[in-house]
């Protein structure tokens, strides 16, 4: 069991978790994580940047328009 099945609907949690998926090289699980976390918070600047850093490991440069916006 994982801290997403304890708390299913907390963006940190989900940020967190896709972090952790996305540096042991699991990026595909990671990237549904960090939409699952964008979903539930669509403002949060730690998730939008988390959503960046997944982009940023998959080698893609894909959704820069969003990563502006939220620095913004």
């Amino acid at each position: 069991m994982v801290a997403v099945d304890l708390q299913p609907r907390s963006a940190p949690t989900h940020q967190w978790y896709a972090l952790f998926l996305a540096m042991t090289g699991h990026l595909i699980e990671a990237m549904a994580e960090i939409m699952v976390a964008r979903e539930i918070d669509p403002l949060s600047l730690t998730v939008h940047t988390t959503l960046g850093l997944q982009h940023y490991f998959g080698g893609s440069d894909e959704d820069l328009a969003t990563q502006r916006q939220a620095l913004e």
